[in-house]
C-alpha cells in the first residue's frame, strides 16, 4: 500500500512539526532561565509574607490564553 501525497502538502507538515518542535524546547528553555531570576523564599519568609498578605484564596483562578502571530 502506498499514500500519495502532494510535496506542498508534505513540506507543510514537515514544516509545521518543526515550527511545533522548537517552540516546545524554546519553551522549556525560556522557562528554566525564568526560574533562575525567582529568588529563593525561606520558610521564615514565606511565613511571614503569608502574614502580611494573607494566603492565596482558593476561589481565584488564573488563566491564560496564547495568541498565535
Amino acid at each position: 500500500m502506498s499514500i500519495l501525497i502532494e510535496e506542498k502538502k508534505l513540506a507543510q507538515i514537515i514544516k509545521n512539526a518543526v515550527k511545533e518542535a522548537f517552540q516546545e524546547e524554546f519553551d522549556t528553555k525560556l522557562m528554566e532561565v525564568m526560574l533562575r531570576f525567582i529568588p529563593f523564599v525561606s520558610d521564615l519568609e514565606q511565613k511571614e509574607i503569608d502574614k502580611l498578605y494573607g494566603k492565596p484564596g482558593k476561589d481565584e483562578v488564573a488563566s491564560s490564553e496564547i495568541i498565535e502571530v
